[in-house]
């Protein structure tokens, strides 16, 4: 059995996330998704130039430049075997393919060059705190407590809100240096909300009206709280 044991839990980290699958998977790692690909314009006429858009969205333990560090890790070994040069975010590499045949070893003129860059640098959001002590946190969860505990589907049970990661970026970035305590919540319960981003969206009139309820509920819970 191999070690569990590693120093910087890189390895238990891997194995974790495999086992969870595709849907828990990218909520503990860094994704990356090739979303544009763009070259050339007809069909009779090799492309002078191709360019890709690659997407990632930067788990809370990763940072931009461990990020940036995986990709030239990435590209230099396949820009030497195809004899390309590579400039990294601006930076020039020495990835061109040496002449083996030839004594000095000089390196052979490259075929083209790649020009890694970043658009739009976003930095993963800060952590919003989730224990009882942070007031703010208190009201919030109270609120969702006992607007759903209220609903006919939960009467009886105990809801518990949680703190869980969200993949999807949204603007909350405006407010990092405004206050610490951002969270992304849309109180509909599962299974009610129906074609997210497509044509039908829509959600289910029961839910629409237990949201109706939890707004009413948090602004004059938060307008009568001394914590603003």
């Amino acid at each position: 059995m191999p070690s569990q044991q590693d120093d910087d839990g890189t390895e238990i980290g891997k194995k974790l996330a495999d086992e969870r699958g595709l849907r828990i998977r990218f909520s503990m790692q860094t994704s990356q998704a090739v979303d544009i690909i763009k070259g050339g314009d007809k069909v009779n006429s090799l492309l002078e130039t191709v360019s890709t858009v690659v997407n990632y969205r930067i788990a809370p333990h990763d940072s931009l430049d461990i990020v940036k560090s995986k990709v030239a890790r990435l590209l230099e070994p396949i820009a030497r075997k195809h004899n390309v040069k590579v400039e990294y975010f601006g930076r020039e590499s020495g990835a061109e393919r040496r002449d083996e045949g030839s004594d000095n070893q000089a390196a052979t003129s490259p075929f083209g060059t790649l020009y890694p860059n970043s658009l739009n640098d976003l930095s993963p959001s800060p952590i919003a705190p989730t224990d009882i002590q942070n007031p703010v946190w208190h009201i919030f969860s109270g609120t969702i407590r006992q607007v759903f505990q209220d609903t006919k589907r939960l009467e009886g049970k105990k809801v518990i809100p949680v703190g869980v990661i969200m993949q999807g970026n949204t603007d909350t970035i405006q407010y990092w240096d405004m206050t610490k305590n951002i969270y992304r919540f849309s109180p509909v319960r599962e299974g009610t909300r129906f074609g997210t981003h497509v044509i039908d969206e829509r959600i289910d009139m029961t839910a629409h009206l237990e949201g109706m309820r939890f707004y009413y509920g948090e602004f004059w819970t938060f307008r009568s709280s001394r914590v603003l």
